[in-house]
C-alpha cells in the first residue's frame, strides 16, 4: 500500500470512528430517575399539609392511589432518536395530585394526609393514567398525558367519570433530560388544571360560594 493510499485509508477509518461515536452520542437514551419529575408544589405538599384556614374547615378531596392503565410500562417514547423512559410514573402523578390543595379544598392522597382539622372526605377520586408519552417531529418535541378520574359521589352517572388531556409542545434544542422533564411536567400540569377546576365545580356548584382566598401576610421590615 502506498503512503497516499495508507493516508486515505487512515482518514476514512478516522471518519468512520468519529461518525460512530457521534451516532452513539445522538442515540443515547434518556432515563428519568425517580423524583426527577416532581414539581416544587408537590415537594411542598409532601413536607406536610398547609396550615388550616382560620375560622373555616375546608372540604376534603381524597385521591386513591393512581392506577397505570398502560401496564406499568417505563417506556415513554422517542425524541429525536433518543429513547425516553421514566420510573415510578404512578407515584409521580400521586405526588402532583397531592399538591392540588388550594384555598378552596384540602387533599388527602397516598402522598400526603389531609390537615388534622379537615373533615372526612366529601369527594373521592380514583385516577388512572391512560397515556403518557413524548415524541418529536422535525425540531418540535411534544409531551402528552391523559388521565381518567372516577368520582364519587357524583350528581349523575354521566358526570361520574372524566377524562383530562394535557399536552405541551416546544422547540427541541438538544433532547436534554431537563428539556424532556420540563415538557412532561407541563403536560401533566395542563391535566391537573382541568382536575382542579372540575373538583371545585363539584364542591361548589352554582349558588354555593367558595371560600375567599386567604390574604397574604404583610411583609415586615427587619429589626435593627
Amino acid at each position: 500500500m502506498t503512503a497516499g493510499a495508507a493516508g486515505r485509508h487512515g482518514a476514512l477509518l478516522g471518519a468512520a470512528v468519529l461518525a460512530a461515536a457521534l451516532s452513539a452520542c445522538y442515540m443515547a437514551p434518556v432515563r428519568i430517575a425517580s423524583g426527577q419529575l416532581t414539581s416544587d408544589r408537590a415537594l411542598a405538599a409532601a413536607r406536610g399539609p398547609a396550615a388550616a384556614r382560620p375560622g373555616a374547615t375546608l372540604p376534603v378531596v381524597r385521591f386513591e392511589p393512581v392506577v397505570d392503565q398502560r401496564g406499568g410500562a417505563t417506556d415513554l417514547g422517542v425524541v429525536a432518536g433518543h429513547a425516553v423512559s421514566a420510573e415510578r410514573l404512578p407515584a409521580w402523578v400521586d405526588e402532583e395530585l397531592a399538591g392540588l390543595a388550594s384555598d378552596h379544598f384540602a387533599v388527602a392522597s397516598p402522598a400526603t394526609p389531609a390537615p388534622a382539622s379537615a373533615r372526612s372526605p366529601v369527594l373521592t377520586g380514583r385516577p388512572r393514567i391512560l397515556k403518557a408519552y413524548v415524541a418529536s417531529q422535525g425540531v418540535t418535541k411534544k409531551a402528552v398525558v391523559v388521565l381518567q378520574v372516577d368520582y364519587s359521589p357524583a350528581p349523575d352517572p354521566a358526570s361520574a367519570s372524566r377524562f383530562y388531556r394535557g399536552q405541551h409542545a416546544s422547540m427541541n434544542w438538544d433532547s436534554a433530560d431537563d428539556e424532556i422533564i420540563g415538557a412532561l411536567r407541563e403536560a401533566l400540569e395542563a391535566c391537573l388544571e382541568q382536575v382542579r377546576s372540575d373538583v371545585e365545580a363539584r364542591l361548589y356548584p352554582a349558588g354555593v360560594p367558595a371560600p375567599k382566598p386567604i390574604p397574604a401576610a404583610p411583609e415586615t421590615a427587619p429589626e435593627g
